[in-house]
């Protein structure tokens, strides 16, 4: 199995068990749709970094960003308007975000949980 899926894997809560061949277990309720939404994540993540690094190609970064829509769509990944929340967000809140996020998407979903924390 890739590494990158079974890092998610156990993000989502699953867990390797190899006593008796058992292999991959956990909440399946719980695990499995967290699982499916981290993989799309990731998905998302990598194609909006080929945005990032291609950007000043008009034609690539429409592309991109009609991928992203109709990923974040088709998988019912929540969209969170950036400007708007940032408003809520004090400036260390923002730095704290900007200096931490790994890529676009990254900074959405910690300002989203940040958000979330306030109980905005």
């Amino acid at each position: 199995m890739n590494r990158t899926i079974k890092e998610l894997a156990e993000e989502a809560g699953f867990q390797y068990i190899k006593d008796e061949h058992i292999g991959w277990a956990g909440n399946y309720n719980a695990s499995l749709p967290k699982f499916a939404e981290l993989i799309v994540r990731k998905c998302i993540s990598e194609v909006a970094m080929m945005g990032v690094v291609h950007y000043e190609n008009e034609d690539i970064s429409w592309a991109v960003n009609l991928i992203i829509g109709n990923l974040k769509e088709t998988f019912d990944i929540g969209n969170i308007e950036i400007k708007k929340a940032w408003a809520d967000l004090t400036p260390e809140e923002m730095d704290d975000i900007i200096m931490n996020a790994i890529d676009p998407v990254d900074a959405m979903i910690q300002t989203k949980d940040k958000l979330k924390e306030k109980n905005i």
